[in-house]
């Protein structure tokens, strides 16, 4: 399943190789996303949340057109891998934010020639006058 973030870039990281089990390696890079929300009945913020999302692959090249501050969306999925502690040998479980796909992400914003009271709609305008009722009104009330 795949989910969405929208934020600013706090930090992006640089492209590491790293070998995994089977001996391949693979490309990782890192980028560190930072919300700030917003209590909603006082309008005071929270600490800021900031969320790493790992890039893999081709998917390390398209975060080399951000920069930090940018503010974009993030496509991404959720993995969760199971394993046992080598020490201990605990059952735990490692979550990872995989990302697939970054763009910048516009605020919707009122051009300045434009009033904000001007917006299109797709509804029709209600009648200004009551319909004839020559025929008799079907409805029994």
């Amino acid at each position: 399943m795949a989910y969405e973030i929208i934020g600013s870039i706090y930090k992006i990281g640089t492209t590491e190789n790293i070998t995994t089990r089977n001996n391949t390696t693979l490309q990782k890079r890192s980028l560190v996303l930072k919300q700030q929300r917003y209590d909603q009945n006082t309008g005071e913020p929270f600490e800021p949340n900031y969320i790493t999302i790992d890039f893999t692959q081709m998917g390390c090249a398209q975060l080399d057109k951000y920069k930090t501050g940018d503010f974009v969306r993030v496509r991404f999925d959720v993995s969760g891998v199971k394993y046992n502690d080598k020490n201990t040998q605990e059952e735990k479980f490692f979550v990872s934010l995989r990302g697939f796909r970054i763009e910048p992400y516009k605020r919707n914003t009122v051009q300045e020639n434009e009033p904000a009271n001007q917006q299109q709609s797709n509804v029709a305008p209600a009648p200004t006058t009551q319909p004839e009722s020559d025929q008799g009104d079907p409805l029994p009330f």
